[in-house]
């Protein structure tokens, strides 16, 4: 029985919403269940809060949440404090039959704005991926190479890596790969898995293991996918794939500011 399982059942069994709001160093746990929740050795309290409802969008555009909670249960300090402390919410979905199994982390994001009607006060809190957003410089100075790897500044063809192979097992967002037990840890760590015409990013690989930042919808045990390694942007990563001429960083940066500690 696994998180998937039960959210497919026709009939869907208890759950409940839990929020770690996070204020400064400070944790508050709640739940808008009707009955306080243990989860993961702690006990969330319930109060009389809601939120709005959101979607996830394949563009990765900021996700928008607003809580209502009375400001006397959880805001109060933080509304009376000058500059605000960094606010935090996670919100976690469980199933009461076995919370600690059978849970997933549905929101993540930072408090934006804060405003109080009636005693309730309305947090509006935006996804970290809203970070995306922000303009950055495309080449900086660092040790690191500058070029997403496949990249037409990196000139790596990205066909000549593709490995094909089929999946044997499916733990939400771990696939189990056929023929890829011989495969070195770590090579497809940060790279990219095709599926039909999605892809998804790698976050981790050991064995036969390989860790999805966002699972498949559809895939089943036997169909086919496409993997495509990662690379770490490291000087010795650049050579595996016999792309120094490439290679955008500065890999012999002082790790000390001569300006600060003279020369040695």
């Amino acid at each position: 029985m696994t998180y998937r399982t039960e959210l497919e059942k026709i009939e869907q069994p208890l759950s409940a919403e839990l929020y770690d709001l996070t204020i400064g160093d400070d944790v508050l746990r709640f739940t808008s269940y009707g009955e306080n929740v243990a989860y993961n050795g702690h006990v969330y309290l319930a109060r009389p809060l809601k939120r709005t409802g959101f979607s996830i969008e394949k563009s990765m555009k900021t996700v928008d949440v607003t809580i209502s909670i009375p400001v006397n249960v959880a805001l109060g300090e933080y509304l009376a404090a000058s500059p605000y402390a960094r606010t935090i919410v996670n919100i976690t979905k469980v199933f009461l039959s076995d919370p600690d199994t059978l849970n997933k982390l549905i929101f993540s994001g930072l408090v934006y704005t804060v405003s109080v009607k009636n005693g309730v006060a309305s947090a509006l809190f935006k996804s970290a991926n809203g970070l995306l957003s922000r303009k950055v410089p495309r080449v900086t100075y660092q040790s690191n190479c500058n070029w997403s790897l496949f990249s037409e500044q990196c000139g790596i063809q990205k066909s000549l890596y593709k490995h094909t192979t089929t999946v044997n097992a499916i733990d939400e967002n771990v696939l189990t790969l056929n023929d890829f037990s011989t495969v070195a840890d770590k090579k497809y760590q940060g790279g990219i898995i095709a599926f039909g015409l999605e892809e998804r990013l790698l976050t981790n690989h050991s064995g036969s293991n390989v860790t999805l930042l966002v699972q498949f919808p559809n895939i089943a045990v036997g169909d086919t996918v496409h993997l495509y390694p990662g690379c770490d942007g490291s000087p010795t990563a650049c050579a595996s794939f016999n792309n120094q001429d490439n290679f955008m960083g500065m890999p012999n940066i002082p790790t000390r500011n001569a300006l600060l500690w003279g020369f040695r």
